[in-house]
């Protein structure tokens, strides 16, 4: 029964039993939701490099929207727990080929789950598309990139004449990176003034002091001074400076 099939999933799964994870593979297909979503639960936690690529075939083979984003959840929680993504990166940029555009678009979407050159590559390629759905998923990808190597490209589509809403998409990626990285100060400084010059808004602008706000440098400060001037970023520009000026306590001494 379904009930049967669900708790010996979750019994796996909270036993970590990888050796199982190649019969999880059918159950993604089940009739009964429960189960289903059980059997990708367990995938997230316990699939390998073979499993994922079958899931990623099956995927690509699939018409139904909701059993493809499943599939998307479970690559991008298992890809983390990989130290050799380049089957799973292959797969996807052949698929990116692909003369189904809903199957190129997906396997586009899904290039930050495998990273690495050659899906960073061809993602910056595809941002320059004339195919709008296809420009747009492209950038998408790279706001969602797992490591610092797609800042300069964020950075340069937020910087030219893109569309507001893909200028808006990559400088939020750009900024995420910035935070997350652990780039040297000149660097991640040397970023933030790009982003804030190409942030075309009130709330962009807010998003580049939140990231400018942690770091303890009087650089950080020098670019946020000319935002004292404007008066719809006065009050943030100010706090930000309080904050690198005088963090919490423990957090370190005033600059």
């Amino acid at each position: 029964s379904s009930v049967v099939r669900e708790a010996a999933v979750l019994t796996l799964t909270e036993q970590r039993a990888r050796s199982y994870s190649k019969a999880m593979l059918p159950l993604t297909g089940d009739t009964e939701p429960k189960v289903a979503r059980a059997a990708f639960s367990a995938l997230a936690v316990m699939a390998g490099e073979n499993e994922l690529s079958d899931l990623i075939s099956s995927a690509l083979g699939a018409t139904d929207k909701q059993f493809r984003k499943s599939v998307s959840e479970t690559i991008f929680s298992a890809a983390q727990r990989l130290e050799n993504r380049r089957k799973m990166a292959s797969q996807l940029l052949s698929a990116t080929k692909d003369t189904d555009v809903d199957r190129r678009i997906w396997a586009l979407s899904m290039l930050p789950a495998a990273g690495g050159a050659a899906a960073l590559e061809a993602s910056t390629a595809f941002s320059a598309s004339s195919d709008s759905n296809v420009r747009e998923t492209a950038v998408r990808a790279l706001a969602a990139w797992p490591d610092a190597g797609a800042l300069p490209v964020l950075l340069d589509i937020a910087s030219k004449g893109s569309p507001d809403n893909l200028r808006v998409i990559s400088l939020r990626g750009a900024i995420r990176l910035l935070r997350e990285s652990d780039l040297p100060s000149n660097r991640r400084l040397e970023a933030y003034g790009q982003a804030l010059k190409a942030a075309p808004g009130k709330d962009e602008k807010t998003l580049v002091l939140g990231g400018l706000s942690e770091m303890r440098e009087t650089g950080a400060i020098e670019l946020i001074i000319p935002l004292l001037e404007r008066d719809d970023t006065r009050q943030e520009a100010a706090l930000a400076i309080a904050r690198i000026a005088c963090p919490k306590e423990g957090s370190g001494p005033a600059l």
